[in-house]
């Protein structure tokens, strides 16, 4: 009999969601098959199997927050005896080289002491973001029952607890008809846009381009890329790629608040919003400012078909200093972003279109663009700021590859 560990997905991932089993007990799963999905705090991912055999018993539910390297199941042979201890299994982690490494964090996850709002002294055991919500909705942990490993108090707990109980005294109402439930993915874009909007003072600047060059330029690689490469060049991937070059000498913008002091990003790790049926997450191209313009087109390509299947690594949407989202396609000629934190701006890109423009001793109809930059004022300037799109225009407008 096989234990199935939640993975470690991430040098920073502590633990997980159970998001969906794709296979019930008594299922054939094949080694490389995808067993269940999980979501992180930034994605959902979904999760292969390391092993071939027979899903004997699942350990977890679906909603469920796991720490990493748990076992959330077993996998053996059909007539092969399931052990009688499953309490004790479930608590089980793997032997894995992760594990010293992880076990001052999952003491810390299985053992933090919570003091409710009566004080109660005795130990708790609950996941961080069974904690959280109490914290949120004044929830007294005392009062609920665990149902995770060990007694666990997890998330799904807390919020059953809400649908049968009240807090400051009043009723806290059941979802109703018309109403939608939120999924892991849109509760953590909620809470991380609420963050940055709060705490991050906004300014926007827009600027209009002329992408004449733009357009040309792709069009004169669009079949070359696809025998190449086998991928089809987007104005998104020319924008990436003149928008690195800018940000090297633009370091500032390229910056994150951090208290009393203000990081430099030393790399250059432009993030592209990609939308998915239940939110967006931002896959990173990293170093963008030193890749040439095939290998932007070429990268961007593989994020955005990872993220749209679930198969994106952490190390694929992490680690971004700066996000570019673009509508155009959605037919928006202009909008404001918010600032994906800890990042200190974000580039809103909208549609191009054929727009009447006087210059030149004449009039010319030209393919217009409008760029419009949200900026954390707590470190940039607005001077600063209008340098760094007046200098991007000008890439853009001069490119060539």
């Amino acid at each position: 009999m096989e234990n199935v560990i939640l993975p470690m997905l991430g040098e920073t991932m502590n633990e997980g969601t159970i998001s969906k089993w794709r296979k019930k007990e008594g299922d054939k799963i094949e080694k490389g098959e995808i067993l269940l999905e999980i979501t992180t705090d930034k994605a959902t991912l979904e999760v292969e199997s390391i092993v071939s055999g027979i899903v004997r018993k699942i350990l977890a539910k679906e909603g469920e927050v796991i720490p990493v390297l748990q076992t959330i199941a077993l996998v053996g042979d059909a007539n092969e005896p399931i052990p009688e201890a499953i309490s004790n299994i479930k608590g089980q982690k793997s032997n894995t080289k992760n594990q010293e490494s992880n076990i001052k964090e999952e003491k810390t996850f299985q053992k933090e002491t919570i003091k409710s709002s009566t004080d109660i002294p005795e130990r708790i055991f609950v996941t961080p973001a069974a904690k959280r919500v109490a914290k949120e909705l004044n929830i007294n942990l005392a009062d609920v029952k665990g149902t995770g490993s060990g007694g666990r108090i997890t998330e799904e707990d807390v919020k059953k607890w809400t649908g049968k109980n009240v807090s400051k005294g009043k009723e806290i109402e059941q979802t109703q008809a018309g109403e939608l439930l939120l999924t892991p993915m849109r509760k953590i874009i909620a809470k991380r846009m609420k963050e940055s909007k709060t705490n991050a003072p906004h300014f926007y600047l827009k600027i209009s381009v002329d992408m004449s060059n733009a357009v040309a330029l792709r069009t004169s690689l669009l079949e070359e890329y696809k025998k190449k490469v086998n991928v089809k060049i987007s104005y998104n991937d020319i924008i990436i790629y003149a928008t690195a070059k800018v940000l090297e000498e633009n370091p500032i913008i390229n910056a994150s608040f951090a208290e009393d002091k203000i990081i430099l990003h030393k790399d250059i790790n432009i993030g592209m919003a990609v939308s998915l049926d239940d939110g967006l997450i931002v896959p990173v191209i990293k170093n963008a400012n030193k890749k040439a313009l095939i290998e932007i087109v070429t990268q961007a390509n593989t994020l955005v078909a990872k993220a749209r299947s679930n198969k994106l690594l952490p190390n694929e949407y992490t680690g971004g200093t700066f996000t570019i989202s673009n509508l155009g396609m959605y037919d928006i000629e202009d909008f404001s972003a918010i600032i994906n934190p800890p990042e200190s701006a974000i580039l809103a890109i909208g549609k191009i279109t054929n727009e009447v423009v006087a210059g030149n001793g004449g009039i010319f109809v030209k393919p217009m663009m409008n760029l419009t930059l949200s900026v954390d004022h707590r470190v940039i300037d607005g001077v600063t700021a209008a340098k760094f799109l007046q200098k991007l225009k000008q890439v853009l407008e001069d490119i060539i590859e």
